[in-house]
């Protein structure tokens, strides 16, 4: 048996493409209510277009990077960490008592805290590389975005295409039946 490719079949193809293409990420987030509201997603394309954007895992994904690059801002221009040192000087070990290491029982104790301090500028420089950062982020995720929008689009376009082909078909053939 040989098929033979109809334009209603070639519609249906693509829609089927457009929706695979759509479904290609791993979906995380339940249906809401602006998604079936009515008329089942994909009825157009700015309703397709908004239900891409909030369930494509990339996008997201690019969303929180975006977020987090944001609260690195504030951590990157502090001090580093401080460091305490405690050096225990002078233990002896008599026969009787095995070493005891209780600050109070050795011969001595140093505490030391020690704080690293920047260069003139440096601080101010990482704070600018983590603002960076989050431009870059956000570039990204509109990158993506408009990626998955374009393609989008042009499967629609493709289907839509594709139906009017089969109706405008149709219409003929039924023009010529009568």
């Amino acid at each position: 048996m040989q098929l033979i490719a109809t334009p209603e079949r070639k519609a249906r193809r693509c829609a089927f493409f457009s929706l695979l293409l759509v479904l290609s990420t791993p979906i995380f987030a339940a249906p809401s209510a602006k998604d079936f509201a009515g008329q089942p997603p994909g009825a157009t394309v700015e309703d397709l277009l908004y239900w891409a954007e909030q369930h494509n895992a990339d996008v997201v994904a690019l969303q929180h990077e975006s977020e987090a690059a944001a609260a690195r801002v504030q951590s990157a221009g502090a001090l580093p960490d401080p460091v305490l040192r405690i050096e225990l000087q002078d233990i002896t070990r008599d026969n009787t008592q095995s070493p005891s290491l209780l600050p109070s029982q050795v011969g001595s104790t140093k505490y030391t805290v020690l704080q690293t301090l920047p260069l003139w500028g440096k601080r101010e420089l990482r704070r600018d590389v983590a603002r960076a950062q989050i431009d870059q982020a956000k570039s990204r995720g509109l990158l993506l975005s408009s990626e998955l929008r374009s393609r989008i689009k042009i499967n629609f376009a493709q289907h839509y295409q594709a139906y009017r082909a089969t109706r405008l078909t149709r219409e003929m053939l039924q023009l010529l039946r009568d």
